[in-house]
């Protein structure tokens, strides 16, 4: 589910697709966060 195409891991709870992460509802507010952190 997860493509090892990010600079960093993918995190449980989220699903890597290319450049950009999803983040699945679970941990959605927590992964934008991050996401805007890293990019």
């Amino acid at each position: 589910m997860s493509a090892a195409t990010t600079p960093r891991p993918a995190r449980s709870g989220t699903a890597t697709l290319g450049p950009v992460e999803v983040a699945l509802p679970t941990n959605e507010a927590e992964d934008w966060a991050i996401n805007y952190a890293y990019f």
